[in-house]
């Protein structure tokens, strides 16, 4: 059996590099630049004492030279990374696009993956005496490596202490974007359009997002050793978990895989400011996140524990809320569900936790909320899930579609039954099955999810005017038919054009299109050929 690797895994995910994987994915089909996937509040460990603003500090020498300009590899050893020396394996693959593998190597002749990045690490020197203090990697959720006080090597996320500085809730992985400034030691914050969040730009030093953290992860022990296969070992401090004094509480994550056995666990351990100590165990390896909220009390924070699950594939991610309650640390709800969920604040000022469950591969997931219902935690299912899609109309404006489905409770085929388009998170029009009349040649079964080769959604020039038209799938029994809607840039809206079929054929010169449909009797293929008039109207021009 293969031991999980947790250590360097990222906030709800078994990995860095499958989170950076995951946040690739969630974001390619969108078109703004470099949107930046857990969901909760993933905060890191503050620093201990005042810092000043950083800036770079590493001689020449020290750094790594990377040569590779042309798609291929190269292995580039270095010295001094924190005192570390190792390698880093550089390739350039024929998209243009650079990874950088670190590798450490110990005195003792152990070596271990620091991380995988999209550009070199940053060498960077947090309290101006001129050495090197912290390894920042430029991620748009940045991540830094830097030497605690007690000698151990750890690594922090800082996108979410970003949100929590700009006061944003709600799903940060979204909404927030950051890029270290080298030259002068700042983080650009890039908050895009979300929901009602406007986009906006903060640039702010590094040492205010540190000082912001509360959670750390180790990478090398105090003692400079990695923690072993299957093991993690994370900090969470600065808590208010039993309603005693502020801030004074604090909290130990440990996963562990035993030598010899088949099932590992993790491990909560809290220390109270009064010096009790209490603890709660999960009976399997995860790679754990723990964030405070007020969900139960305005007075003592809850702990929300994300425990994702390492070798998962889709995000498997178990949450679970834990309270100190008659001096132990109790369990007050637990789902399982998939990764990036996130915390907002619910109309009476307590929070609420939004949570992603898997309705199945091919879809978005179904959002539920846990609140507190003045006694308990209590989850309610949205009962729908939403997929997207983008439209480009032109003039560098993309549009985005949201598809609602309300997946039935009996065996009955699943259908759309609100698309809504969005600009920048505002909504610029509503369309519903009702809107789309049957023309008496195709059938019309709705917007339909179940789909053939190619999804729902169809994008198309079809009327050859430089703007994309899409097409629904209305009827994948006969002749794979879409509902085609146009951009009417005057309403500023889209509008049904017609119902046609199969995969259709365009003929810009002659300003025509074809489409190939099975008879009503399925014993011939009939070709339809369609020019458009001047009000932009399809109209029959032969059929054969």
């Amino acid at each position: 059996m293969t031991l999980p690797k947790t250590r360097l895994s990222t906030a709800m995910s078994g990995s860095a590099k499958e989170t950076e994987g995951r946040l690739r994915n969630l974001f390619v089909k969108h078109r703004r630049p470099a949107l930046g996937l857990v969901a909760v509040v993933a905060l890191a460990i503050g620093l201990c004492g005042s810092l000043v603003a950083c800036r770079s500090a590493a001689p020449a020498a020290e750094e790594p030279v990377f040569a590779l300009t042309e798609p291929g590899e190269e292995i580039v050893p270095f010295a001094d990374l924190l005192g570390l020396s190792g390698t880093v394996t550089h390739t350039l693959t024929d998209d243009g696009v650079h990874n950088y593998a670190y590798q450490i190597r110990l005195a003792d002749g152990t070596e271990f993956p620091l991380t995988e990045t999209w550009m070199p690490l940053y060498q960077v020197d947090l309290d101006g005496d001129g050495a090197v203090d912290a390894l920042v990697e430029n991620e748009f959720f940045l991540q830094v490596y830097r030497y605690w006080p007690d000698g151990s090597l750890r690594t922090q996320q800082l996108q979410a202490a970003a949100a929590a500085l700009l006061g944003l809730e709600g799903d940060y992985w979204r909404m927030v974007e950051l890029a270290f400034q080298p030259e002068d030691g700042t983080v650009v914050i890039h908050v895009w359009p979300y929901d009602d969040v406007p986009e906006r730009e903060e640039r702010v030093p590094l040492s205010r997002l540190l000082e912001a953290a509360n959670w750390s992860e180790v990478v090398l022990t105090p003692e400079g050793q990695p923690l072993p296969d299957g093991s993690s070992l994370s900090y969470l401090e600065n808590l208010t978990l039993d309603g005693q004094g502020a801030g004074d509480d604090r909290l130990v994550a440990r996963t562990t895989w035993p030598d010899g056995e088949d099932q590992g666990s993790t491990e909560m351990e809290g220390t109270l400011g009064t010096g009790g100590v209490l603890s709660w165990r999960y009976p399997a390896v995860t790679s754990p996140t723990v964030t405070p909220l007020h969900m139960t009390s305005r007075e003592r924070q809850s702990l929300l524990a994300a425990l994702a699950s390492p070798g998962s594939n889709y995000g498997a991610c178990a949450y679970v809320v834990l309270e100190v309650e008659d001096n132990k640390l109790a369990q007050q709800f637990q789902l399982d569900a998939v990764a990036n969920a996130y915390v907002e604040t619910g109309e009476n000022g307590l929070q609420v936790l939004r949570i992603p469950e898997l309705y199945d591969k091919w879809h978005s997931h179904i959002w539920g909320t846990a609140a507190w219902d003045g006694s308990q935690i209590t989850y309610t299912s949205d009962g729908y899930f939403t997929d997207t899609y983008e439209v480009d109309v032109g003039g560098d404006e993309t549009l985005t579609l949201a598809l609602r489905c309300t997946p039935p409770q009996d065996e009955t085929q699943r259908a759309y039954d609100r698309i809504t388009i969005l600009n920048d998170g505002q909504v610029v029009q509503t369309i519903t099955p009702e809107d789309v009349a049957d023309d008496g040649v195709h059938t019309f079964q709705g917007f339909l999810t179940d789909t053939p080769a190619g999804g729902p959604v169809a994008t198309r020039d079809i009327n050859f005017d430089g703007v994309e038209e899409f097409g629904l799938l209305c009827d994948a029994t006969q002749n794979a038919c879409r509902c085609w809607f146009v951009w009417d840039s005057e309403a500023g809206q889209f509008r049904h054009l017609a119902t046609l079929a199969g995969e259709l054929t365009l003929l810009p010169e002659e300003g025509q299109l074809e489409e190939r449909m099975w008879n009503r009797d399925w014993n011939a293929m009939v070709t339809r050929t369609y020019g458009w008039d001047s009000q932009g109207n399809l109209v029959l021009q032969s059929e054969t």
